[in-house]
């Protein structure tokens, strides 16, 4: 049985991971500092999301058969590699969490309202923990077979809001400034693109023979350009106001479709949409976060872990992130800079060590 990914299948792991929470989220952080010059936010975000992926790459194609903590330990040293590593974990698990909680309040707030979270979490959950079990071939086959309905069904989601768009709605273009429209990125690339370092837990399972940097740096910019899609048209059609206002404005957007009287209030689409991508991305967390761990402490298999991490996660997903006012806060005002010591810093830092240890005498290349 074949265990490597696929081209396809990690194109569209990073396509799904990068869509994630971040379609329903995106639109609204964006709104509140460059309201209707968003959409210049988002593609400029997506430019730099796409440096932020070369600088990933640049450091897997040095260890292409090693994992984040693996590299981490080889160019620091046991002990210290090991502490790194550990913050390491932490910082997928804590995302892992915080993505389950975006999910939760989601359901019981648009779909479910009677529905207690706890149990939302804990199906969510046992889904995630079955897919994690059978390793990360079968999460990619997952989402080669989920693509196919999730670009279906982006498409007539886009298609049925065309006869809605104002286009006065962006104008004037630049009125907000350049400085509000910098700070509007920052969340965006905190929340999804500084979250892609965690591919450097499964680089390692692509087939070595395919174009693994194509199929990443793509699945990036195909990834970030869905969501400013998303944007955009949030913005023509309910107005930077609007957009800004809501918790989700992509799902309202669903409530906006009217097609001659016969297709209306489909905003099942993007929360189906956003069920596949959250799935995927919650299974590549748990998983970059159980084999994490069996690396750190040398356990020969990560499965046994699966179900206490998950009793960790449930926990962890009402302590830390209280509810959704402090979670768009948290989003918004403190990510960026969480995510960038590990998603940015971190594998710069490992690149340097690697070109200051080429220059000393008797030098090892690294070994893959």
């Amino acid at each position: 049985m074949n265990t490597k990914l696929t081209e396809r299948q990690l194109r569209m792991l990073v396509i799904l991971y990068v869509v994630g929470s971040s379609i329903l989220f995106t639109p609204a952080t964006l709104a509140q500092e460059a309201k209707q010059d968003a959409w210049i936010a988002s593609l400029i975000s997506v430019l730099i999301g796409l440096f932020i992926g070369y600088i990933i790459l640049k450091l897997y194609k040095v260890f292409p058969n090693l994992t984040m903590i693996e590299i981490i330990e080889h160019l620091l040293g046991k002990w210290l590699g090991k502490i790194v590593g550990f913050t390491f974990f932490l910082f997928s698990f804590l995302l892992a969490s915080l993505v389950l909680r975006n999910l939760g309040e989601f359901i019981i707030t648009e779909i479910l309202p009677e529905t207690p979270i706890l149990y939302v979490h804990i199906l969510v959950l046992l889904a995630v923990i079955q897919g994690v079990r059978y390793g990360i071939h079968v999460i990619g086959r997952s989402a080669e077979i989920l693509s196919f309905f999730f670009f279906f069904m982006y498409f007539f989601f886009v298609l049925f809001l065309t006869p809605q768009l104002r286009f006065e709605n962006i104008q004037p273009i630049f009125d907000v400034g350049i400085k509000p429209i910098i700070r509007a990125t920052l969340p965006y690339i905190g929340f999804p693109f500084l979250e892609v370092v965690i591919f450097l837990m499964v680089l390692n399972k692509a087939n070595k023979n395919q174009q693994v940097d194509r199929s990443f740096l793509s699945g990036i910019v195909i990834g970030g350009l869905m969501i400013s899609l998303i944007t955009i048209i949030s913005i023509l059609v309910l107005g930077a106001d609007l957009t800004e206002r809501n918790n989700y404005p992509s799902y309202i957007l669903g409530k906006k479709i009217s097609i001659g009287k016969f297709i209306e209030r489909i905003e099942a689409l993007i929360a189906i949409i956003w069920m596949i991508t959250i799935f995927v991305k919650l299974s590549i967390l748990y998983y970059a976060s159980a084999e994490s761990l069996k690396q750190l402490f040398q356990f020969k298999r990560y499965e046994f872990l699966l179900f206490p991490l998950g009793m960790i996660i449930i926990v962890l997903a009402f302590i830390i992130y209280p509810n959704i006012s402090y979670t768009y806060y948290f989003i918004s005002r403190i990510w960026f800079f969480y995510s960038a010591t590990f998603g940015f810093l971190l594998p710069v830092l490992l690149l340097i060590m690697i070109k200051w240890k080429k220059r000393q005498p008797n030098n090892k290349s690294p070994s893959s």
